[in-house]
């Protein structure tokens, strides 16, 4: 548009050149903009039809002793009593984000980027949190410890989910005719999005191999992600080293459980929050 206010003030001659288009070509924003366009609509529909082919409802199953007998023999084949004793965890998810639990004081250190959380799960508002250094305030340490407690709620999910089969606001069912060793767990309450369902599938010692999603962050239901590389840490709690969701596989870093914190850190992080 700049280039044409020039022409008629400062050219007139050219405009009846400017005006005569049936040989131009299309000015190159104009062909940028349609092949964002073109590439947008494409994946509109790509997406469209991965949700429409692979997207599965919900299943439907039965709450009966049975599911209850099964979940429990996943708490055992895993170690789930070592697990609840197990006082510090550490990890990495998927290489970004770095997590130091305390499960007794309810104390998480979460570290990505610039970024530093030190959560206190049962008062978020207690929560401390710094940018390069800097401790926050106000709106910037509010949305900092959000952001933080997001990423814990799913990142720990990842490594202790199949210790929360019986957590508060759950029920197990069986999948009506399906077949092989399963359990189906529905969560009615709970982390950022309650109302998530899982279908567990596992070997023939109940130790999960995957599972199954019906979760709200995620469009396509039925989506299943693998439980591998299983390792018996040190307080004895069996946890996975690895998933993977078709192509695309998560890894669990740095993993490791302890009663002393010394064992997992040079020094006790969660000081400032005593």
């Amino acid at each position: 548009m700049v280039s044409s206010f020039h022409i008629i003030f400062h050219s007139p001659i050219q405009i009846v050149h400017s005006h005569n288009t049936s040989n131009t070509k299309p000015p190159v924003l104009k062909k940028v903009l349609r092949i964002v366009l073109i590439l947008f609509l494409t994946l509109c529909a790509i997406g469209g039809a991965a949700i429409y082919f692979l997207d599965k409802p919900t299943p439907k199953g039965t709450n009966t002793e049975l599911a209850d007998e099964i979940a429990q023999k996943v708490l055992l084949a895993t170690n789930a009593a070592a697990w609840e004793k197990t006082r510090f965890v550490k990890w990495t998810f998927a290489a970004n984000h770095h997590f130091l639990w305390d499960k007794k004081r309810n104390y998480v250190q979460v570290k990505w980027e610039d970024n530093e959380v030190l959560l206190y799960t049962q008062n978020l508002k207690r929560s401390m949190a710094f940018s390069s250094g800097r401790m926050l305030d106000g709106d910037e340490k509010s949305k900092l410890i959000q952001k933080a407690w997001e990423f814990f709620c799913n990142d720990s999910f990842w490594i202790c989910a199949h210790t929360k089969l019986f957590d508060p606001g759950t029920t197990r069912y069986l999948i009506d005719g399906k077949q092989g060793k399963h359990v189906m767990v529905q969560y009615s309450s709970g982390g950022v999005t309650p109302g998530d369902t899982y279908v567990w599938n596992l070997d023939d010692n109940f130790r999960p191999v995957s599972y199954e999603m019906w979760v709200s962050i995620i469009p396509i239901g039925g989506l299943e992600a693998s439980w591998s590389d299983w390792t018996e840490t040190r307080t004895g709690a069996w946890l996975p080293n690895a998933h993977s969701l078709g192509p695309i596989t998560i890894a669990i870093g740095d993993l490791g459980t302890s009663q002393s914190i010394l064992d997992l850190a040079n020094s006790d992080p969660f000081a400032e929050l005593k």
